[in-house]
């Protein structure tokens, strides 16, 4: 999946510090909306991160889906197997779209120089950050909902009720932006874009496997378990299948899965403000003049 993020096409131009209107200087939300739109149109003009980001993830699902058919009991209602995937690996892929692609694009952008440009302007920093992290979140939604959608027509997933929406819409908000902030805590620890995509893998990849995205867990070794129960993808799994399974009557709301997230995404947010860095390492050579020598040679 870094492969989509590490294709970040050529940053557009600066906007002006009037956004075209002479003698008026643009409003903040103008200035997010702008960044926004920018991170949304490099995305979708690289068919690398919209595969990654979009239809990885849904082949996932499509054969997991078909290879282990089957259900369960929940309560006394037999429920497909599909019912669980659609979120499980619906999850992982808004956990994708926010968290590897952060920390992959941002380190890229930061290396060739285009933060540094940022930084040098009128444009408020926490503006571009603030923009590309909602686009990124509204990435994330359109991964999940395009598997949620798969999955009805497909495979006989069932929709939530209508009182379960506000709660699976506020559970889904809550693990993208914790996703979303850990993604800029590992761009402002990895030391460079190359390092970047290994670190994002690294972590994101095994914290799936002991996450009940794939495979539930119940019988794993402890230890496995532990590690699965104090990182946040198994937590905004189990919130976000709970929330949108209209089988169980349950509140979706177990505070423990609830303060392991919190607690992530405070974390995160103080390593990000706290080491989020604008200028390239010092010493290194441009990313992109790296790849034009590459070229070259």
């Amino acid at each position: 999946m870094s492969s989509g993020a590490a294709e970040t096409p050529k940053p557009p131009e600066i906007p002006s510090r009037n956004g075209g209107a002479p003698g008026r200087r643009p409003s903040s939300l103008r200035l997010v909306w702008t960044w926004l739109c920018v991170y949304q149109i490099n995305i979708w003009r690289t068919p690398v991160a919209t595969f990654f980001t979009l239809v990885f993830p849904l082949m996932m699902f499509v054969l997991l889906a078909s290879l282990i058919s089957g259900s369960v009991d929940v309560e006394g209602v037999n429920v497909p197997l599909a019912q669980f995937y659609a979120v499980g690996i619906g999850s992982f892929a808004a956990a994708t779209a926010t968290y590897t692609n952060l920390c992959i694009g941002l380190s890229i952008q930061r290396d060739e120089g285009f933060l540094k440009r940022i930084r040098s302007t009128p444009t408020p920093s926490w503006a571009y950050l603030t923009g590309t992290v909602i686009s990124s979140v509204l990435l994330a939604f359109a991964a999940f909902v395009l598997m949620i959608i798969v999955g009805v027509a497909a495979f006989d997933v069932s929709l939530p009720t209508a009182e379960q929406f506000p709660v699976a819409l506020a559970v889904f908000f809550f693990g993208t932006t914790t996703f979303a902030a850990m993604g800029l805590a590992m761009c402002a620890v990895s030391p460079s874009a190359a390092a970047a995509p290994a670190l994002a893998n690294a972590t994101i990849l095994p914290m799936a496997f002991v996450s009940d995205v794939f495979l539930p867990v119940a019988n794993a070794p402890l230890w496995l378990r532990i590690i699965g129960d104090i990182t946040p993808l198994k937590p905004f799994v189990s919130m976000l299948s709970k929330s949108l399974n209209p089988f169980l009557a349950s509140a979706p709301w177990d505070w423990t899965e609830v303060v392991v997230m919190a607690s992530w995404l405070l974390g995160a947010s103080v390593v990000a403000s706290r080491f989020f860095r604008w200028l390239p390492p010092t010493g290194a050579k441009s990313l992109k003049r790296a790849r034009l020598r590459s070229r070259l040679s």
